[in-house]
């Protein structure tokens, strides 16, 4: 499903599968366990039909055959149409299988290599599981268009046509977590109507992710969203239903586990993935004045503004992180260091600042600003402390062409070209 887009129908029985090949094997079996596990081998070969003279006890056989398809998730959303039936007497039963598939052995041989291709390239040794999950994530979102046919569906589809439905979207990012031996899962529920997801483990927290809602329709070079990405599930059920069963169930916020790996490590890995995500870092530990000796980070917010630091004094105010985790700067001293043309609208109770030939305008107590006569959602609302007048500093400055990051060691936000 994207954007209100029906992409996939969860039905057991699906009958509009093509396929290029049809495969057919012969076994002789004389226990469940050596049953479970050849039709587990044979589907995995993508064979259509498969014949078994089944020389062992009827009790249990049904179970094995009626279960088979759900020891294995990737497998169980792989399959279209899956029939089972036999004939004969105990110790001596010939069972009949037929199955369709989503995508042939040729296909998947394909798209394996393509996806061990694509990790070399994107994969290095150093890299933190963090970052490599972020990494397949953007691939995925960059390099695959929504098919707004709803007639491709695999991830096959998405690597070599470049398009494909939610559930292809799912099956490749699904491929390359596997590959990269971090646990994954398949997700099915609905987004305004059936849609197929994912979710990853790191660090023993399990989170969401949907690399088909964080692709922009119509496709947009080199864009990539994060508002489905490592959610918990009180964050992806505001607008996902998630009809799966045994589903992990995360509380902790994925800035949060973040932002705590920080302050466990010192690592500026965090602190990159935390700016490039769209946070900023807030060390929760206690703050104390800078000392040479004790490589402590003082408690001030410091705003590095195209190499100059902006000077802040009790009469223009100090930044401070607002109660939704982001920095709250002083309007009309940060603007004016950057070159811009400021004013108030007093009947608007409206900033006004123009630079670089845009203009923006910041309602105070919106959680939005309006840039060249343009509504931009913004995080947290601008605000009024002590007289004075506060605007989140990250989208107004990406507003105006800027460059926005954050450096958690020295509390300091970082304004470039």
């Amino acid at each position: 499903m994207k954007k209100k887009i029906l992409a996939f129908t969860l039905i057991l029985l699906i009958i509009t599968s093509t396929f290029l090949f049809a495969y057919s094997e012969t076994y002789t079996i004389s226990t469940t366990y050596d049953l479970e596990n050849t039709l587990l081998s044979s589907l995995y070969n993508r064979n259509t039909n498969i014949s078994i003279n089944y020389t062992g006890k009827l009790s249990g056989l049904e179970n094995v055959l009626n279960g088979i398809i759900y020891k294995d998730e990737y497998l169980k959303y792989t399959i279209g149409n899956w029939k089972w039936s036999y004939k004969g007497y105990e110790g001596n039963l010939d069972i009949n299988i037929e199955a369709s598939h989503l995508i042939s052995r040729t296909e998947e041989d394909m798209s394996n290599i393509k996806i061990d291709e694509i990790l070399n390239s994107i994969i290095s040794d150093n890299m933190t599981v963090h970052e490599k999950i972020k990494a397949a994530h953007d691939y995925v979102v960059l390099n695959v268009a929504y098919d707004k046919t709803l007639t491709y569906r695999t991830q096959y589809d998405a690597l070599f046509r470049n398009t494909t439905v939610c559930h292809g979207y799912a099956l490749l990012f699904y491929r390359m977590m596997e590959e990269l031996n971090i646990p994954v899962r398949l997700v099915i529920g609905s987004a305004g109507s059936a849609h197929i997801w994912n979710m990853v483990q790191v660090d023993n927290a399990w989170y969401h992710i949907d690399t088909t809602f964080d692709d922009p329709v119509p496709d947009r070079l080199n864009q990539v969203s994060y508002k489905y990405y490592m959610l918990t599930e009180e964050e992806i059920s505001k607008d996902h239903v998630i009809e799966e069963e045994n589903i992990p169930n995360t509380s902790e916020t994925y800035e949060l586990l973040l932002t705590e790996l920080v302050e466990n490590s010192g690592n500026t890995v965090y602190i990159n993935l935390l700016n490039s995500l769209g946070y900023n870092y807030i060390n929760t530990t206690p703050n104390i004045e800078d000392d040479k000796d004790t490589n402590t980070v003082s408690s001030a917010i410091n705003i590095l503004a195209i190499d100059d630091y902006v000077k802040y004094d009790s009469s223009y105010g100090f930044p401070f992180i607002d109660e939704n985790s982001r920095t709250q700067v002083p309007f009309r001293i940060t603007l004016e260091n950057l070159g811009a043309n400021v004013s108030w609208d007093e009947e608007n109770r409206t900033a006004i600042a123009e630079l670089n030939d845009i203009k923006v305008k910041i309602p105070i107590g919106e959680s939005y600003i309006i840039v060249d006569g343009k509504k931009v959602q913004n995080d947290t609302n601008s605000l009024i402390k002590d007289g004075r007048t506060y605007l989140p500093i990250r989208k107004v400055m990406e507003s105006f062409g800027y460059t926005v990051g954050w450096n958690g060691l020295t509390q300091t936000v970082l304004i470039s070209e």
